[in-house]
């Protein structure tokens, strides 16, 4: 198992067939995602075939993939998601069989969410281990925040000057998808080699950001109707704020819900289990609302809603993506406006 830090390295190093990707941030996760279909792409790899796995997931399709030629390309990619981090039995089995199977055609992408600790010293994680390249994704804690930042911005050729770094980092809290967001506006506003003053991040950054994305979580899980309308709609309107920073943060209430669901399943304790989520003070009594509302299926069909507006956002789905996701939003809150679709 490897960080994250080291991967780059290990592209020019080793030659690897099956990667997993752990861990529950999402830049980080997406960037390495690339950065190893980037390198594949160079190496003649085409095509390729994704594949999100939610509850009753058939396997089969992974083995016929693997089985089957590519149409259009000698080699191609077989990207797996799992967000629950949980391929289950099954898929556990696969992982294991698949990486032991030198394969010069395929190439095996398997991006997990977060993972317990209880999975990684399983048998079939070991195996993985032992034969796969696996990339560990930890968060970025906020006291390592303004050193990411400042290296990010020195990637991107910007010059932070004093008291930029820790005040961008104030901004966003630790949301590292926003800091990429903003850093990369300020990229294409300022050119190569800029200087980046106070004043710029105060003209830049969208100060209601974390106004209105975290109010219009709390009213989700609260289930205010009206009010999730109304801050949507102003989101949109204002242009502050991206739609890819909203559907993220949902995306990660949704994944809070369904593990805090899991382990209550697991007969484990409620406070303990808020506090490994980090939900704390006024959230708990909004999270547990949340929870009367849902059942595991209603969630994971939630989840699977954000995966059709991700694949909107980037243009490989038809749809309105601001629609879709104040139809989300309205799930969440406990109006069924998505069944059927």
């Amino acid at each position: 198992m490897i960080a994250i830090n080291q991967l780059a390295n290990i592209l020019v190093k080793k030659q690897s067939s099956f990667f997993m990707i752990i861990g529950d941030e999402p830049l980080q996760a997406g960037e390495a995602a690339d950065l190893i279909r980037q390198k594949a792409k160079q190496q003649g790899f085409d095509e390729r075939e994704v594949f999100h796995v939610e509850h009753g997931f058939d396997w089969n399709q992974i083995k016929l993939s693997v089985a089957s030629m590519s149409i259009f390309s000698d080699k191609k990619i077989i990207d797996i998601r799992i967000p629950s981090g949980k391929p289950g039995k099954e898929g556990a089995k696969v992982f294991a069989e698949l990486c032991q199977q030198a394969d010069k055609d395929n190439l095996i992408l398997v991006t997990l969410g977060k993972m317990e600790s209880s999975s990684m010293k399983t048998k079939w994680f070991k195996t993985v281990d032992s034969h796969a390249t696996i990339i560990q994704v930890k968060p970025i804690d906020i006291a390592n925040l303004p050193r990411w930042i400042e290296q990010r911005m020195k990637s991107r050729k910007l010059h932070p000057e004093k008291n930029v770094v820790e005040l961008l980092s104030d901004r966003i809290e630790g949301n590292l998808l926003a800091a990429a967001q903003e850093i990369e506006k300020l990229q294409l506003l300022k050119g190569d080699n800029a200087s980046i003053t106070e004043e710029d991040i105060n003209e830049m950054v969208a100060n209601s950001f974390h106004f209105d994305i975290f109010a219009l979580t709390d009213c989700i899980l609260a289930g205010q109707i009206n009010r999730i309308i109304k801050i949507l709609g102003s989101i949109k309107s204002e242009g502050k704020i991206d739609v890819i920073l909203v559907l993220w943060v949902v995306t990660r209430e949704i994944r809070i819900l369904i593990a805090i669901a899991n382990q209550l399943h697991q007969k484990q304790n409620m406070s303990q289990i808020m506090k490994q989520q980090r939900v704390w003070g006024n959230k708990v009594q909004l999270v547990n609302q949340a929870l009367n509302r849902h059942t595991f299926d209603s969630l994971y069909r939630l989840l699977n809603s954000c995966y059709r507006i991700d694949k909107m956002i980037k243009g490989e789905l038809l749809g309105n993506p601001w629609n879709s996701m104040l139809q989300v939003c309205m799930v969440m809150a406990g109006v069924d406006v998505l069944r059927n679709t």
